[in-house]
């Protein structure tokens, strides 16, 4: 076994002089982390590439080579979590090996390059998280009392490194929804914890998780101004799949998500889903003058206190674009469906295309 994590660690070094021999030259207004980057996400989207222990290497040694040479770089974050996750893409059962392969290889991989003389205290930082990370997908996938200790001891030895609040907000965010999981009382005094810490950021994950824990426990009861002066009921929509869209008329992520709504809006009401916007805009003309431009139909809901609104606050939609998702019985789902991934969400709940 030995032998073979010693010929693919050889493996991943040269594939790893490869990929940064390549980005060696940088696109003009590109830093080279900004390149190294590209070139991961570039090899970790190639769907036409084919799934084997070559590309299993080569993918790797780019993920580990970005977060070793540019450990402080703003995708760090996301590098890791694209690491962590790829594994669970691999669905198919005869490539299971493949997919322990995957995670094998990577904690190995860790383990390695953390016990090396000559890393650095950002390097450190940065392949702690990413051993948090991997625990904590497990924990996800097969969660137990014993390896979300192991969690928990990862994320706390996490926190005695300096410059951790850059990933540790994330991993308490991901712990309390694990334990909420496992068991929903352990979960809301997890958040209820955390809610009270000292330090802000760590406050508002914990104040955010309880936000939702809070939405959890019964239908949804909301009753608010629309653009069109009808107002909104959610207990008149019991029965119903509701999905709310977030946006504003200066935010154009957002209006993208908007568009396939056009297409879509209508059938769906057929089979029971209703789709509902807010807007985020203070200017209501302006929100006006948008929806007729574009010829949307669907109702928006409209405050005028863009992020403040208290629907807002309660699902956490502090940026754009944002959704939710409410099931027949107006209990809430999901706060990260994207409109792309609507249909897939929707027959889960049962809905069905005719």
């Amino acid at each position: 076994m030995n032998r073979l994590l010693a010929r693919l660690a050889a493996g991943l070094a040269l594939s790893l002089a490869f990929t940064f021999a390549s980005a060696a030259e940088p696109a003009k207004g590109k830093s080279p982390g900004d390149v190294a980057a590209e070139a991961f996400f570039k090899l970790h989207g190639d769907k036409e590439a084919p799934l084997n222990a070559a590309r299993i290497q080569q993918l790797q040694a780019a993920g580990f080579g970005f977060l070793t040479s540019y450990p402080t770089h703003s995708r760090a974050g996301s590098v890791i979590n694209a690491l962590v996750t790829f594994g669970s893409t691999i669905r198919d059962k005869k490539l299971a090996p493949l997919r322990d392969y995957w995670g094998s290889q990577l904690n190995y991989e860790i383990v390695n390059r953390r016990t090396k003389s000559d890393v650095t205290a950002d390097v450190g930082l940065v392949l702690a998280s990413l051993d948090a990370a991997c625990v904590g997908s497990v924990v996800k996938t097969a969660g137990s009392r014993e390896k979300l200790d192991n969690y928990r001891a990862k994320i706390d030895q996490l926190a005695e490194l300096e410059g951790s609040m850059r990933f540790r907000p994330a991993h308490e965010r991901d712990y309390i929804q694990v334990v909420y999981t496992l068991n929903a009382k352990a979960g809301e005094a997890q958040a209820r914890k955390l809610a009270g810490h000292p330090d802000k950021k760590l406050a508002a994950v914990g104040q955010e998780e309880l936000n939702l824990i809070e939405l959890a426990k019964g239908p949804l009861e909301l009753k608010a101004d629309t653009l069109d002066g009808r107002g909104f009921d959610a207990a008149q929509l019991r029965g119903k799949v509701l999905y709310f869209i977030f946006w504003s008329t200066t935010d154009e992520a957002s209006q993208k998500d908007l568009t396939p709504l056009k297409d879509y809006y209508k059938p769906y009401q057929k089979l029971g889903v209703e789709i509902i916007t807010v807007s985020h805009d203070t200017d209501r003309a302006a929100a006006e003058k948008f929806m007729k431009d574009k010829g949307y139909v669907w109702p928006v809901l409209f405050d005028g206190r863009g992020t403040k609104g208290e629907f807002s606050m309660k699902l956490n939609i502090a940026k754009l674009p944002g959704s939710a998702l409410f099931n027949q019985q107006g209990l809430f789902v999901s706060n990260t469906v994207r409109t792309s991934k609507l249909e897939p969400e929707v027959m889960k709940l049962g809905i069905k295309r005719k």
